[in-house]
């Protein structure tokens, strides 16, 4: 009977210390339910900043739209393109790329047209000589082709353009008698020849401006420090310079005279 107490004694006192102890389990389960053993966090916690991140895209891009801030929307495209991987050229960059591929066609154009493009506007270069004839604002019939391909380029570039034509000459005055009395004039028409071609291929209107500035703003001196004059400038100064830019803003108000407009009167019974 002793020993069967002692049995039974020691038993209790075993089953005892075993229920007191916290066994592996047990504290693998306090372990998990204390947080640092939920994995599932880590990835939840990464898949709300990746949303988070992406709805501020959202917004900056809707944002950017708003404002027809053309210049915003480009640089997020960039950063985007440049995240993955990749590389943005713009509307107006690419179209420059087509122009030159078809100049480049003729290589007796490289020397007649040069192109300037950034992200968001372009500027094309065309001396006159290859244009219009001496004291003429008519096309030379070479130039009318490549004058037309280049407008339909822009024009399906998906870019929203204002575009302006500015005329130049050199400094040697008009010959008296002639169609244009000074290269004011002159240059004017060389401007406005080139616009009705943007407008003819579908260009609106009120896109449009035609500038002539004569012999002003030359870019290279027309004469030495001798007064000489220097030829090659003077052909380089004949140009036309056509400017693409965003058209971010409304047309220009319009001012008529000074009157009020005609309304329609009221018939009197």
């Amino acid at each position: 009977m002793s020993d069967m107490h002692d049995s039974g004694h020691g038993g209790g006192q075993d089953g005892g210390h075993e229920s007191d102890s916290p066994s592996p389990l047990s504290f693998s389960h306090e372990h998990e339910e204390s947080g640092h053993g939920e994995p599932w966090l880590v990835s939840y916690a990464d898949l709300m900043t990746l949303l988070f991140g992406f709805f501020v895209i959202l917004y900056s891009i809707a944002n950017a739209r708003n404002k027809s801030d053309d210049g915003q929307m480009i640089s997020i495209r960039k950063e985007l393109a440049v995240y993955f991987g990749g590389k943005y050229i713009s509307n107006t960059e690419s179209a420059a790329e087509k122009i030159k591929s078809r100049v480049g066609v003729d290589p007796s154009l490289l020397k007649e047209v040069a192109i300037v493009a950034d992200p968001d506007r372009i500027r094309v270069v065309i001396q006159s000589q290859f244009l219009f004839e001496s004291g003429s604002a008519e096309f030379n019939p070479k130039a009318t082709p490549m004058i037309t391909s280049m407008v339909n380029t822009l024009k399906t570039s998906g870019s929203n353009l204002n575009i302006r034509v500015e005329g130049y000459t050199d400094d040697v005055p008009i010959t008296p008698g002639g169609k244009y009395p000074t290269n004011w004039e002159l240059s004017t028409a060389r401007a406005s020849s080139v616009v009705r071609v943007f407008e003819k291929e579908g260009f609106s209107p009120e896109s449009l401006t035609a500038v002539g500035y004569g012999s002003a703003h030359a870019a290279f001196p027309n004469l030495d420090s001798r007064g000489v004059p220097i030829p090659e400038n003077r052909a380089l100064n004949r140009r036309v310079v056509i400017h693409g830019t965003p058209n971010l803003e409304a047309p220009p108000q319009i001012y008529g005279p000074a009157a009020e407009p005609a309304t329609e009167k009221k018939s009197e019974h």
